[in-house]
């Protein structure tokens, strides 16, 4: 398991987004798209008989537009519907007297032969890893191969080797019984031998892990549980919404900011639970 490449680190450092949404709208997803509409136009025009499949051809490539827009990343494999579409209307199986051009040939070759070149690109440069984004876990710098414990095996890059170390470090010195990771901080659960609080999401992603309506009801069972340290990644309270507005406005805890990579909550025992005003949203 890789969790870095081997581009330069300069891009890294300077915290540059590379997923090439723009570049894929621009040269990949829209001419596939529009090509598959001229190709149905004409087969329908040519052939009014064959409609059922023109019909067919253009619900693949609905199923792939509807796929684009609902996916949070852009991914290669949403235009696989839509490519069969092309290579059906290509080919054209429906019609057994009429041969195949060499233009319709090409046209299948060159298409599947992009859609190949990009997705193998994609895959060999971990692209889906650094749409996480540069700086999290993903690094283009040299990795190493962690020896022990949990990550045993995996090749990673500096980060995740200090946020490891680090947090080790903050569970030595902060002992605790209820402890609770943030976002990107949810492997210290099996990592370290913990057990996650009750009620509570393993991962925070509402719409996907639970619904967004949860989120006062986490609040509370967080409340009620009164955790007694929290280890987040620098900062990060991604998608928590008022559970993290909550603990950046509490009194309940107090604030280490020691970690060069984590942000740590210590309960104050002498101050009761504190809830605050939240946002409506």
């Amino acid at each position: 398991m890789f969790l870095s490449s081997p581009r330069s680190p300069n891009a890294a450092r300077s915290g540059e987004v590379r997923w090439p949404t723009g570049e894929l709208l621009a040269i990949y997803i829209l001419p596939f798209l529009f090509i598959l509409a001229v190709l149905i136009v004409r087969e329908a025009r040519r052939q009014p008989r064959y409609w059922r499949y023109c019909a067919i051809c253009a619900i693949a490539g609905l199923a792939s537009v509807e796929m684009l827009c609902t996916n949070t990343e852009l991914k290669s494999n949403d235009l696989a519907p839509a490519a069969a579409a092309i290579a059906l209307l290509c080919l054209r199986p429906w019609d057994e007297g009429s041969a195949i051009s060499r233009g319709r040939k090409t046209l299948l070759a060159g298409l599947l032969s992009l859609l190949f070149v990009f997705s193998g690109h994609f895959a060999l440069t971990h692209v889906r890893i650094e749409a996480i984004g540069p700086g999290k876990y993903y690094e283009a710098l040299p990795t190493e191969t962690i020896r022990d414990g949990y990550f045993r095996g995996v090749e990673a890059g500096p980060r995740l080797r200090r946020v490891l170390s680090q947090t080790q470090a903050v569970l030595s010195s902060h002992p605790a019984r209820r402890i609770f990771f943030g976002p990107r901080m949810e492997f210290g659960y099996a990592a370290f031998q913990i057990a996650p609080l009750r009620r509570m999401p393993l991962l925070w992603d509402p719409g996907n892990m639970y619904s967004p309506n949860r989120i006062l009801q986490f609040l509370r069972g967080f409340q009620e549980q009164d955790p007694e340290l929290l280890i987040f990644l620098k900062g990060d309270y991604t998608r928590m919404g008022p559970l993290g507005f909550y603990l950046q406005h509490t009194a309940t805890y107090s604030r280490i900011d020691e970690y060069s990579e984590l942000t740590v909550f210590c309960r104050r025992k002498e101050v009761p639970v504190t809830y605050v005003n939240l946002p409506a949203k």
